[in-house]
């Protein structure tokens, strides 16, 4: 009775389980978080109610937990759930079911044989959620929410690979905001954080999902544009120019549009290793902010 109480009191889904995975005791947090009352599954097998868990990942540790007394971990990193019930946080991102940590341990009997096994589940959802905020502030810059720096080499490098192996298109649109200093100095570098922001905003509603838009360094940024030969990148990048000087984002009190100059790089176009890309990068920042505003310049 003791035991039964505290058994369903535990914040965690504990199941017990025979060697055909059919169901012995189901507590409490199972009944309430799968829907499945323990009378309704008492006998029967787990497989019954949760196809997703006849792969040979699980019955392979099942079969070790019962074979030779092992336990068996599942970890949200990799298995993700055991059971797909819904997360119980009303802010879960891209999480459709609650993200479970599980460990699976053989219960002995008398005679001291593994008749029985015993599943723990535990929701990870929260854990996940915040390894998640963190692998994302780690690859985006704060002010923009653009990818930073280091997530952009990191994808220019993969891109460079791909190019060598597959001998795949790709090209780089540099994005300059025309006379961002004049815009710190005479209104302030809250305005010109606003007006970065807004441009920022613009560059990522054109773009494809599977390009990379990035801060480069101060009112920089830099566009990777994969499988995208010379030519239609640089009607992207007039269409660009277009778009933010359409916005009317005003560069001062007389209602002068901001612009950006805006510079375009045949990264396919030789065998370029990533310092040397890097490199190109670098010197076309500062060849399309000589060449006037609005420019849009083959690098």
């Amino acid at each position: 009775m003791i035991f039964s109480q505290i058994y369903n009191m535990i914040n965690m889904g504990i199941a017990v389980v025979d060697e055909d995975l059919k169901v012995h005791h189901w507590n409490r947090w199972l009944e309430i978080h799968t829907g499945i009352p323990e009378k309704t599954i008492h006998g029967i097998s787990l497989l019954d109610h949760f196809p997703n868990l006849n792969q040979k990942w699980f019955l392979k540790n099942c079969k070790r937990v019962f074979t030779a007394g092992n336990f068996a971990f599942f970890s949200h990193k990799l298995h993700r759930y055991i059971l797909p019930v819904k997360p119980v946080h009303h802010f879960s991102p891209g999480f459709k079911f609650m993200r479970q940590n599980c460990l699976m341990g053989p219960i002995y009997n008398d005679e001291k044989k593994i008749d029985l096994a015993c599943l723990m589940i535990q929701d990870a959802t929260e854990e996940a959620m915040y390894e998640a905020s963190l692998q994302a502030l780690s690859k985006k810059d704060s002010l923009t929410g653009l990818y930073n720096r280091v997530y952009l080499n990191s994808q220019l490098k993969r891109e460079l690979a791909r190019h060598k192996r597959y001998d795949s298109p790709f090209t780089i649109i540099l994005a300059d905001i025309d006379s961002m200093g004049v815009i710190n100095s005479t209104r302030s570098y809250t305005a010109g954080d606003e007006i970065l922001i807004k441009v920022a905003d613009i560059l990522r509603a054109r773009l494809r999902a599977v390009d990379i838009v990035a801060r480069y360094e101060g009112d920089g940024m830099c566009i990777l544009l994969p499988e995208t030969p010379l030519k239609p990148a640089m009607h992207v990048a007039r269409e660009l120019g277009e778009r933010v000087e359409k916005a009317g984002i005003p560069f001062d009190e007389s209602g002068k549009p901001v612009t950006i100059s805006l510079g375009v790089i045949d990264a396919g176009a030789k065998e370029l290793e990533l310092d040397q890309l890097l490199g190109k990068i670098d010197s076309g920042f500062v060849k399309i902010s000589q060449n006037g505003p609005g420019s849009v310049t083959q690098l």
